[in-house]
């Protein structure tokens, strides 16, 4: 499991308008999937639900299905007993109730040639769903996708299930079944190479993803792939392959782990273009004052600035003139969710045409108003029922490096430096995009070494934030993060996304330095003081 651990907890505040406008206030991701969900229960009328999403207090993925539940149970009542509700949980009834990071099993068999070349790989993953199934199968198919993650491997047969258990339901989760399956592959691939007597660093080089190659689902990496200047900048930064040696050769509980991933941007397969059919708004009034009309929501990684500096650059005008609301479904357009790294790429690209038009066709102080829909490019071509093709548009991809010690006698893990690279594109807001870096490492880091929930007869033991240990400002330590410039042609001014990139590699990296420093193999996370000493406790094959 992995816990959100948002700020804000799950909370909503309902009340009617009229005798049969119901109007929810709450906390979330997604104001449509709210409103749809309403309106399914109440059995009523489109322009009968009205959902405001205000300030958002952190979401990470828990934000994305839980609210329709809480927002159904409202309306319902609100519209029985005709008063406004409030219902805001208590962290502790949050952490009881609310969906987690699905717990997985993951399975790896590779064949390899004469050459010590990975011919194929055979992959099985397992998630627990809990009591429910909900966003389940989509993170399954995230996570079996990510297979080889930044590599290339030629033959693969990988299946998934998920199975239904009496605990608490699990869903969403930035990085949404990568973080399982790249933790996996990224330390079966350093075992892999320990067991062929050859330098790991060189062995994964040697299957390393490149233009033009096939995905794991027989779609095309179409674009530049720099992972290669990428890894060089990151072990110059860390001065890497000084201290891995260093640390191969010495018993001295010191460690340093290198993982390199990717995260597909938007929707898996064909969800964008099927079922979300984004669609954006611009208005402009008569003081040529701009308004973005769209169901982005900024819960603290920096969607309002982006989104508006797109707008107005495009347009050519100061970023006062530009009015970015928080969403209320009476006056905006279902541009999608704020999920799936999707924000920045699909709807700020959308925002960015739109923009464009306005620009082309602009009337002074006459008021206007344009909408633009997401199409799908042609080339990329997703069949659902065989899971073959592009399953995403673009990708985003990463290095980090995280250097640890670990205490010969307690076994507890210090996490000494963090180093990072990226290729999000171009980032519309460098500061921004270094703040979601620095978030998304410590979250991914933490999901390695340090984060422990269990559940005893069904019930989640860790029930408030003095039981589930995060890591604060004294457990994090010195990070450096460089963004490396690799424009993608289809985003706006270049940009990718970024949210979840910077989780997926965390655990690996830290698990890998883990290993290095006690010199045992880790084939599970967290890797905790107990696991740590599990397998001192044993002797090295």
């Amino acid at each position: 499991y992995q816990e959100q651990a948002y700020i804000e907890p799950q909370g909503f505040v309902a009340y009617l308008e009229d005798e049969n406008k119901v109007t929810l206030i709450g906390s979330m991701q997604c104001p449509y999937y709210v409103k749809n969900a309403v309106i399914d229960t109440l059995g009523c009328k489109e322009d009968e639900v009205r959902v405001i999403q205000p300030a958002v207090g952190g979401a990470f993925g828990g934000k994305e299905e839980f609210p329709s539940v809480m927002a159904c149970q409202l309306a319902v009542a609100v519209k029985k007993i005709k008063h406004p509700i409030k219902m805001i949980y208590e962290r502790e009834e949050d952490m009881l109730v609310t969906t987690k990071r699905h717990p997985s099993k993951i399975i790896l068999k590779a064949s390899i040639d004469m050459l010590n070349h990975i011919t194929g790989i055979k992959a099985h993953v397992s998630l627990d769903s809990g009591a429910y199934i909900g966003l389940s199968g989509v993170v399954l198919s995230r996570a079996m996708i990510a297979v080889t993650d930044a590599y290339t491997i030629n033959h693969l047969d990988v299946t998934g299930d998920v199975y239904e258990t009496n605990t608490v339901p699990n869903g969403a989760f930035r990085g949404f079944g990568a973080p399982q399956m790249i933790f996996a592959i990224e330390m079966f691939m350093n075992h892999i190479a320990k067991k062929l007597k050859v330098n790991p660093l060189q062995f994964r080089l040697e299957h390393l993803a490149h233009q033009g190659d096939l995905t794991s689902t027989s779609g095309v990496f179409r674009d530049p792939i720099i992972m290669k200047p990428m890894i060089e900048k990151a072990m110059e930064i860390s001065g890497y392959q000084e201290k891995y040696q260093k640390n191969e050769q010495n018993n001295n509980f010191k460690g340093i782990g290198m993982s390199w991933f990717l995260h597909g941007c938007g929707f898996t397969g064909s969800g964008e273009s099927k079922h979300i059919h984004a669609k954006v708004k611009l208005r402009k009034d008569e003081h040529d004052h701009i308004y973005l009309l769209v169901a982005a929501v900024d819960m603290g990684q920096g969607a309002k600035t982006s989104l508006s500096k797109i707008v107005a650059q495009t347009l050519e005008l100061p970023m006062s003139d530009v009015s970015f609301d928080y969403p209320d479904t009476d006056f905006i357009t279902d541009s999608g969710p704020t999920v799936a790294s999707r924000t920045t790429m699909i709807v700020g690209g959308l925002l960015a045409r739109a923009a464009q038009q306005m620009k082309d066709t602009w009337k002074p102080h006459e008021e206007m108003v344009v909408t633009m829909n997401y199409e799908q490019p042609d080339y990329i071509v997703w069949d659902e029922d065989t899971l073959r093709g592009d399953a995403y548009p673009a990708y985003s991809w990463g290095v980090n490096i995280v250097e640890v010690e670990v205490s010969p006698i307690t076994y507890q893990v210090t996490i000494k430096n963090i180093w990072s690279v990226y290729d999000i594109g171009k980032a519309i807001d460098e500061k921004m995009a270094l703040g979601q870096a620095d978030g998304g490492i410590s979250q991914g880091v933490a999901y390695g070494y340090l984060e422990v929930m269990e559940h005893k007869q069904g019930k989640i033991r860790q029930k408030n934030m003095t039981d589930y240990i995060i890591p604060t400002s004294v457990d994090m330590a010195n990070t450096e993060t460089v963004i490396m410039d690799n424009p993608y042609a289809l985003g706006p001014y270049g940009a990718k996304g970024i949210g979840e990139l910077t989780l997926v590699g965390g655990a690996p990296a830290v698990a890998l330095a883990i290993e290095q420093a006690i010199k045992r193999e880790v084939h599970q996370i967290p890797a905790t003081p107990e696991y740590i000493m599990e397998l001192m406790n044993h002797d090295i094959d």
